[in-house]
């Protein structure tokens, strides 16, 4: 398997990742509040996605710049600098921060920031996949 073909057996999986976030999603904040289980199910499942967004952007990064992947946050510049857009790199590193509050801060997570991250993030994992197969395109 060429590592093209990685990324994109990744970005499939991601796409699978977010069909099931969308599925126990709800579109209000008091629908997500009242739920306990839908609450933690949404956390688990936005954690999965933003780890699956790490792994593409260092098998993307190994692919563009034929290098052994640095820090994540060093990753993110040469991507922006290659074939991603910079405010999309942007949203990734805050993802990343949000992925951090997930894992460590579950005696202290606020119920509206979460809903909010989950609710809006969406919109720029489709960006990020959209980005990624437009940059593969044009590669080799």
């Amino acid at each position: 398997m060429t590592n093209k073909e990685r990324i994109r057996n990744s970005i499939r999986l991601l796409d699978q990742y977010i069909d099931e976030l969308n599925k126990i999603f709800p579109e209000n904040y008091d629908e997500y509040k009242k739920s306990l289980i839908i609450r933690r199910s949404s956390e688990r499942q936005i954690q999965i996605i933003i780890e699956q967004i790490n792994d593409i952007c260092a098998m993307l990064y190994r692919y563009v710049c034929s290098g052994i992947a640095g820090d994540e946050l060093s990753i993110l510049e040469k991507l922006s600098e290659h074939c991603l857009s910079t405010e999309l790199c942007e949203k990734i590193r805050h993802m990343k921060g949000f992925r951090n509050i997930l894992v460590h801060g579950y005696t202290s997570l606020n119920d509206a920031l979460v809903y909010n991250n989950i609710f809006h993030g969406r919109a720029y994992i489709y960006q990020f996949m959209e980005e990624v197969e437009d940059c593969l395109k044009k590669l080799h």
